[in-house]
């Protein structure tokens, strides 16, 4: 059985993210270890990020209710070591958030074959919100949360199409 096209969007996410590795245009690495639905890191394992899908939501796109327009969030979630420096965390926070967002801006239509625009598996992917983490009751940076939604043309009542 075929995976669902949101199944394929995110581990197009999860490969994406995978390619922030502190080269070319990268200013981290927080795309050491990149994992689908993952709740917990263990320190060891930091930087780490983690790809949650939201609730998906479906609009009537013809007037026989065949074709769909489907939009889910994502939210992605990065963790890490804090340092004994809170400037230098708040920066390095600041640079995940620009590194997500410079991952995605390379094919927001999350094509297999990038070269190839029959391959895109979305119709839109946009930017919702993003922010630091802070640990509860205190002010020491935790890690950060995107949240993009992606939108994609289906068939109603078919996810492999």
């Amino acid at each position: 059985m075929a995976d669902s096209i949101e199944q394929k969007i995110i581990a197009a996410i999860v490969e994406r993210l995978g390619a922030i590795d502190g080269t070319g245009d990268y200013q981290t690495e927080i795309g050491a270890r990149v994992e689908d639905s993952r709740a917990n890191w263990d320190e060891s394992e930091m930087p780490a990020i983690s790809v949650f899908q939201g609730t998906a939501t479906t609009v009537k796109v013809d007037d026989e209710e065949s074709m769909v327009l489907r939009k889910f969030g994502v939210i992605i979630r990065c963790v890490f070591k804090s340092d004994d420096d809170a400037g230098t965390d708040a920066a390095y926070a600041r640079k995940t958030i620009s590194d997500i967002y410079r991952a995605i801006r390379l094919d927001r239509h999350w094509r297999t074959d990038i070269d190839d625009p029959r391959t895109a598996l979305a119709y839109m992917t946009k930017e919702v919100s993003h922010g630091i983490e802070y640990v509860p009751n205190t002010y020491e940076i935790s890690g950060t949360q995107t949240e993009i939604e992606v939108s994609y043309f289906g068939t109603n009542f078919d996810m492999e199409a």
